[in-house]
């Protein structure tokens, strides 16, 4: 079985390129779901911030995790930020847990999304995220899990002992915590 990679590239903001990779099930090639997700959370992105969702991508044998193939769709575009122009932290922002049933070697599989960086009101004065940011990152995620109904996955790499797998992710979860982004590979 395979799956559809797409990796959506921010741009415009100090530290970027930035690069935010979804998985979605191989008869999934309309990536406009993903598009309205970015586009939810223009006012808490910075100024000049744009996320940029392709329509075409690899495509990603779950069992072993090499490039079969590539898929094209529709649906891709550019969100660009609403936000007014003002200070913001480069490296920090909200991470988003898509949870999924899956149990592989124990432990269930859970994927990240890292929204960095954010606008600086999306903080509160103790540094932790603001309830409206939860709120709008939360919302956001929900409604993506619904709009691709079942299609939305999360990628438990294969292992020396193991093959991958494609967990379905059923719900999502934006802690109140500031995550901060060590590198391009988080």
């Amino acid at each position: 079985m395979t799956m559809n990679r797409v990796r959506v590239s921010l741009t415009g903001f100090t530290g970027a390129p930035g690069l935010t990779t979804l998985m979605l099930g191989s008869g999934i090639t309309n990536v406009a779901p993903i598009l309205a997700f970015f586009n939810s959370l223009t006012n808490v992105m910075p100024n000049g911030l744009q996320a940029a969702v392709p329509s075409s991508g690899d495509q990603i044998n779950e069992t072993n995790g090499q490039i079969t193939g590539t898929w094209i769709g529709s649906g891709g575009g550019t969100a660009s930020s609403i936000a007014a122009a003002a200070a913001y932290s480069g490296s920090s922002g909200a991470v988003i847990d898509w949870l999924t049933p899956l149990i592989v070697a124990g432990r269930r599989v859970q994927g990240r999304t890292f929204v960095v960086p954010l606008t600086g009101v999306s903080y509160q004065s103790d540094g932790t995220l603001a309830s409206t940011t939860i709120t709008t990152i939360q919302n956001a995620a929900n409604t993506l899990i619904a709009a691709l109904a079942g299609e939305l996955k999360v990628f438990s790499r294969p292992t020396a002992t193991r093959t991958g797998a494609a967990a379905t992710v059923i719900a999502a979860r934006v802690p109140d915590i500031a995550a901060v982004l060590r590198s391009r590979r988080n």
